[in-house]
């Protein structure tokens, strides 16, 4: 980022890391202090911006790939995402991993957080939207953020383009009696497996929280306990969990 100040008649010039969050500039000692402020972001233009971030590329290549392809029937490396679904972005240029490969050595960003949002290992989210709409995904290497990588996806409204189908997902799992035992989706195939991005229910002999812990009364030792979760950000998906209920070891 080049910053350039202008005091009065007199211009400061510098190049500068700016993290995310807010500052503030001041002038001590002058009352009558005009200053002017302006920001530009310095991009290296000798890399291949937009033909580096490709999304979900093609299987038995060892890739983690999104829920759009392995949920909702969705193609690989393409660039929409229906609502509630999710795709994994790779840095790669005629499908050989770009250095530094590991996506944590870059900052993720969203064109807008309303409409898609992406995690620091480059997994994009896609939210509910009206309208199909577009978003730009960028990856910024943190020790050159002059190196810039963006993708654009499209959003879609999951009513404007498929028949509204249900996707059901059926789990079981065992939980402890008179404990709490947090929901397990780590081996199962959901939209996203963060646990908050469902309205969870159970039936009576236990409770279940926001963020997916199931508590199993004593009473219920050797029962199963049946709960449900609702997707928040596709109507579509359900979650049935068949929660078997065994003596706790503690």
């Amino acid at each position: 980022m080049q910053v350039n100040l202008i005091f009065d008649e007199n211009s400061y010039n510098n190049t500068i890391i700016l993290d995310e969050g807010t500052y503030y500039i001041g002038y001590i000692n002058n009352t009558t202090c005009s200053l002017n402020l302006s920001l530009r972001r310095l991009i290296n233009g000798s890399i291949n911006m937009d033909g580096t971030l490709v999304s979900d590329p093609y299987p038995n290549q060892g890739y983690t790939i999104g829920s759009e392809v392995l949920l909702n029937g969705g193609s690989y490396d393409e660039y929409y995402i229906t609502e509630g679904f999710t795709r994994c972005i790779y840095l790669m240029v005629d499908d050989i991993l770009l250095e530094p490969n590991s996506r944590l050595a870059y900052d993720w960003y969203s064109s807008n957080d309303d409409i898609a949002i992406v995690t620091q290992y480059g997994t994009v989210l896609a939210k509910p939207v009206d309208n199909n709409t577009n978003v730009t995904i960028y990856a910024i290497l943190k020790e050159d953020p002059s190196v810039v990588y963006r993708k654009t996806f499209t959003i879609l409204n999951d009513a404007l383009t498929y028949d509204i189908l249900p996707i059901n997902i059926y789990v079981n799992m065992t939980v402890l009696a008179g404990d709490y035992t947090p929901i397990d989706l780590s081996n199962t195939v959901v939209p996203i497996n963060m646990l908050q991005y469902y309205s969870w229910d159970i039936t009576q002999g236990g409770s279940v929280d926001h963020w997916g812990n199931v508590y199993a009364n004593e009473a219920s030792l050797g029962n199963t306990l049946y709960i449900t979760g609702d997707y928040i950000y596709n109507e579509r998906v359900k979650i049935f969990i068949n929660a078997f209920v065994i003596e706790s070891t503690s």
